[in-house]
């Protein structure tokens, strides 16, 4: 049986009991999606602004896009034989390619991440044209740096409004 990844603290209670939810906190999409990005791209040791750059670049960060020309869905973009080869590595066997739920997007993407600079030996320009399908290659590249630059430099990026300038908390 799979479990249910959910995005709430948990304690667990020693007795026959369900689980108490702690702090449970409405999250935004985009607040969901930083979460899940930052959560796996540490698990599996990725940069997550390399992660983040692609869901840009790829959607815009809408976890429903759909390529009209391919199979391509999700907030990475990855081809439906992509996507079903790589919910077979991690056990998963029944999914909706259109509608992967984001926790599982995001780990997928950081997994398959992980696996390319394995594969190229961290040579991100090789990785890179790997996961861009090995067409696009030198744009791509720079819409990449953009996107990583942006986020070093404080801005964020929300689906339907763009980069902002995050303001930072002062205590």
């Amino acid at each position: 049986e799979q479990k249910s990844i959910t995005f709430e603290k948990v304690i667990t209670v020693k007795s026959k009991t369900k689980p108490k939810v702690k702090n449970k906190i409405k999250k935004t999409k985009d607040e969901e999606i930083d979460f899940w990005i930052k959560h796996y791209s540490k698990r599996y040791n990725v940069d997550w602004k390399l992660v983040k750059a692609i869901g840009i670049l790829e959607s815009e960060l809408n976890p429903k896009a759909r390529n009209k020309h391919s199979t391509a869905s999700g907030l990475f973009q990855f081809l439906k034989q992509t996507n079903k080869d790589w919910h077979k590595v991690l056990g998963i066997k029944n999914f909706n390619h259109y509608n992967v739920p984001i926790p599982i997007q995001c780990r997928l993407v950081c997994l398959y991440l992980k696996y390319l600079h394995k594969k190229y030996d961290n040579n991100r320009h090789l990785v890179l044209k790997e996961y861009s399908g090995n067409g696009i290659g030198s744009l791509y590249q720079k819409k990449i740096k953009y996107n990583i630059a942006m986020l070093n430099k404080g801005y964020n990026y929300k689906y339907k409004k763009g980069w902002y300038l995050e303001e930072k908390n002062s205590l």
